[in-house]
């Protein structure tokens, strides 16, 4: 049974929490969040198995943990490469939530200090592994539709004020590190990398429509994959409901 613990308890943190408290393989023996109170209430919830102890930071958990194995953390985004490089150099597997850091420089040292410590990093791109899209990988790679030529790929949702302000770190580039192209459509971004290989070439504007904050809410881009296809992504949350994926290929498409 591995020894987990969760980092940051406000959202999705949550979730992780209750999915590793009532996990078979999972033994979670810690949590740790500047709003204590709030994590012991998520500990409280829990009727099976030993209590995780509470601690008030990352720095804290570590020192008071031994034996502790993994770690999960879903904090803001800006600490996600501090906490990830922390947790990396104690000797724990890490599983952070995307994006896996505001900076590319950050996300180079994160793997770096897996690979010298044969550690696990996972990021939170769990996309991949849904039944729909395991399919449209499978149907691409046995060429059911041929040559991939061409991709229409979009998402449009809301988000109101009201997420913002409730997050303040959310409409900030330099705790978020950008709005929903990274917050968001990151997502949809590995997918399309998973999907049909690195990008060659990209274009791309980046606005703020509506939203009174720093980061953009819709994003609009064209790609050229270095297998040749060409794909036309739009990405908002300013917008109604709306997602729509066409993959053509030379035999034929997929919607």
């Amino acid at each position: 049974m591995l020894k987990t613990a969760v980092v940051g308890v406000r959202g999705v943190g949550g979730g992780h929490f209750r999915a590793l408290a009532s996990h078979p393989r999972s033994e979670l023996v810690a949590v740790a969040d500047l709003d204590t109170a709030a994590a012991r209430r998520l500990v409280d919830e829990q009727d099976h198995g030993s209590a995780p102890t509470v601690f008030a930071s990352l720095d804290e958990m570590l020192d008071g943990s031994p034996g502790l194995e993994a770690v999960i953390i879903a904090t803001p985004h800006h600490l996600h490469a501090p906490m990830s490089l922390a947790a990396l150099e104690a000797g724990l597997h890490v599983y952070v939530e995307k994006p896996i850091a505001i900076r590319i420089s950050d996300a180079d040292r994160m793997v770096e200090a897996a690979l010298q410590r044969q550690r696990v990093l996972a990021v939170g791109h769990q996309y991949r592994t849904y039944p729909g899209n395991a399919r449209l990988k499978q149907l691409i790679e046995a060429d059911e539709i041929g040559s991939v030529q061409r991709i229409v790929w979009q998402w449009l949702d809301t988000r109101p004020e009201s997420y913002y302000d409730r997050d303040p770190w959310r409409s900030s580039w330099a705790h978020a590190g950008g709005g929903v192209l990274l917050n968001q459509a990151s997502h949809d971004i590995d997918l399309l990398c998973w999907l049909f290989g690195p990008p060659a070439e990209v274009s791309a504007t980046l606005m703020n429509r509506g939203h009174r904050h720093e980061v953009e809410d819709t994003a609009l881009a064209t790609v050229r994959f270095a297998s040749g296809a060409l794909a036309s992504l739009q990405f908002s949350t300013w917008d109604r409901c709306l997602n729509y994926r066409q993959i053509a290929g030379d035999l034929g498409s997929i919607v």
